[in-house]
């Protein structure tokens, strides 16, 4: 089954082969092989994905440029949701403006998952859909004010 283990360092997502008394062996998002001693795993929270009956939730947050429409914009997010293949549709989608900041309007979009091996899939489909979208409407994600401040000193 599908864990995720946190560590003040990082986060990964594994798929559990066995468990002995030393180690546990997981197979990772790649399907690469990896010996994980006990003792790293019991120093770590972990999310038991497969220990659960109920569907399970994702979320991603995009960020938009501050002047496109949110009407639109939540409409665009919420048609994305119905039409990306993986996303389970006899349950309630979430999109919401969650933040205004420098990075721009900052969207969460909430939504629950058939396959949690599938979910990098699912978001590429539906980032990859929306942005597609988008694109036809004229609208844009927010530019990182990184990229803002380079093109600033290189004129």
């Amino acid at each position: 089954g599908w864990i995720t283990a946190y560590s003040e360092e990082n986060s990964c997502a594994w798929d559990v082969h066995e468990i002995t008394w030393r180690a546990t062996v997981v197979h990772g998002v790649y399907d690469e092989v990896i010996t994980l001693p006990n003792i790293t795993a019991a120093g770590s929270e972990i999310s038991n994905f497969s220990a659960r009956s109920k569907p399970i939730y994702r979320a991603a947050s995009v960020f938009m440029d501050v002047n496109a429409p949110e009407e639109e914009v939540k409409e665009v997010f919420v048609d994305v949701l119905k039409n990306v293949k993986g996303v389970i549709q006899n349950l309630e989608h979430f999109v919401m403006l969650r933040e205004l900041n420098e990075k721009g309007a900052q969207w969460r979009l909430f939504y629950s998952v058939a396959s949690y091996s599938k979910q990098f899939i699912i978001l590429d489909g539906i980032l990859m859909k929306a942005q597609s979208e988008f694109k036809k409407r004229g609208s844009q994600v927010a530019r990182l004010r990184g990229d803002i401040q380079r093109e600033e000193h290189s004129t």
